[in-house]
């Protein structure tokens, strides 16, 4: 079980000025199963149930974001006994069913990436990501493509507790570049605990 609370810096009323909102509730509920294929290949799988819910979505229309998706995932990764390489790749699908038809999607991803063991409890992960999206019942149809680059920061602070840190730059091809494609840097701080 898993869930995202996020907040969105938006516009106010007086020009200029900007405030953190509730922009999104997103979970992931679901199995997680890992096997190892070897003394340092692990293979993971995961499916979830992911519920969505967007603070401003609006009540009907085509343009709700609101709903639930299903969301797999299929991981292979190699730890090695050198601390600085830890490849991973992983290749993912989502079915987004949301209740507004202009954001009901379908999306297949890929990502590799790599994990540094630095001391005292810190690991760094630098991962590029590649998704293809496809909006079929939106009007006109859409299709996105995604690429992206990140460096994650974690600090394991007890067996339970650790902080989490990312930065990274994004990149969103549109067949309706006026509307979705962009580019952007993203930047997150958050708290993780298990179990």
């Amino acid at each position: 079980v898993e869930g995202v609370y996020s907040f969105q810096n938006t516009a106010d009323d007086t020009p200029g000025s900007f405030t953190y909102r509730p922009y999104s509730l997103i979970g992931d509920v679901g199995p997680f199963l890992r096997t190892e294929l070897g003394p340092r290949i692990q293979v993971q799988g995961e499916v979830s149930l992911r519920p969505e819910f967007y603070f401003k979505d609006p009540v009907t229309g085509s343009s709700q974001r609101s709903g639930a998706a299903v969301f797999s995932r299929l991981t292979i990764k190699r730890d090695s006994i050198n601390p600085y390489l830890s490849p991973q790749l992983a290749v993912s699908y989502e079915n987004n069913a949301t209740q507004g038809t202009d954001f009901q999607s379908t999306t297949l991803g890929f990502s590799l990436s790599n994990s540094l063991r630095l001391p005292s409890r810190n690991t760094l992960t630098v991962e590029g990501e590649y998704a293809a999206s496809s909006y079929a019942q939106a009007n006109p149809v859409r299709s996105d493509t995604t690429i992206g680059l990140h460096l994650s920061w974690l600090k394991e602070l007890s067996a339970s507790w650790a902080i989490l840190g990312e930065v990274g730059y994004g990149i969103n091809s549109s067949n309706i570049p006026n509307l979705y494609s962009y580019s952007r840097p993203v930047a997150s701080l958050g708290v993780s605990f298990t179990l």
